[in-house]
């Protein structure tokens, strides 16, 4: 008896689906957190620097693959990096608790707190697989250095569609948009 197709995991078009819900969720969660920053400081200025191609995928593995090519398995990745003003010396670490409040009260659950490292303090939340990571400006930065806090969400680890190397971080719409 012979097999005609045999498959392990989800089908392309499955793959392809999970990856556009998961990206625009990633993606949204970000400016969502953006947004909430923004309310709950309203007398700072939050300068959003949000860079081309900041939206992107990641391997969740240290397996290799080629330029063009694609993990097994990956995850989305967002980014936002905020400028702050007025100057909120010192530093910015003591904004992460009050933003993230809200999502500790959501059901989002401490992973991570190192708000009280000297260099690069970081805050991580973690629900459902997916990742939000602040990180601050070190409470003894030099004063002429900017005031800021970026952003960081990472979705959850999920199979990679068979093209994904053909993602256009610059162009993100083209690539689910062709599907």
């Amino acid at each position: 008896m012979l097999l005609a197709g045999c498959s392990t995991g989800p089908s392309q078009e499955v793959r392809v689906g999970n990856a556009e819900r998961s990206y625009r969720y990633t993606v949204t969660l970000a400016d969502q957190l953006v947004a909430h920053t923004r309310e709950t400081f309203p007398d700072l200025t939050f300068d959003l620097n949000k860079q081309a191609g900041a939206d992107d995928w990641s391997a969740c593995t240290d397996e290799n693959y080629v330029n063009g090519g694609q993990p097994e398995v990956y995850q989305w990745g967002a980014s936002r990096y905020m400028t702050i003003r007025p100057a909120y010396p010192p530093g910015t670490v003591q904004l992460i608790e009050p933003i993230a409040q809200a999502y500790i009260d959501a059901g989002w659950t401490i992973r991570r707190d190192n708000r009280d490292q000297a260099t690069s303090p970081w805050f991580d939340l973690t629900k459902d697989g997916t990742l939000i990571s602040f990180a601050a400006r070190s409470l003894d930065a030099p004063p002429e250095w900017n005031n800021t806090l970026n952003i960081h969400v990472y979705g959850p680890c999920l199979d990679s569609p068979n093209d994904l190397g053909e993602f256009d971080r610059n162009d993100p719409d083209a690539y689910f948009d062709a599907h």
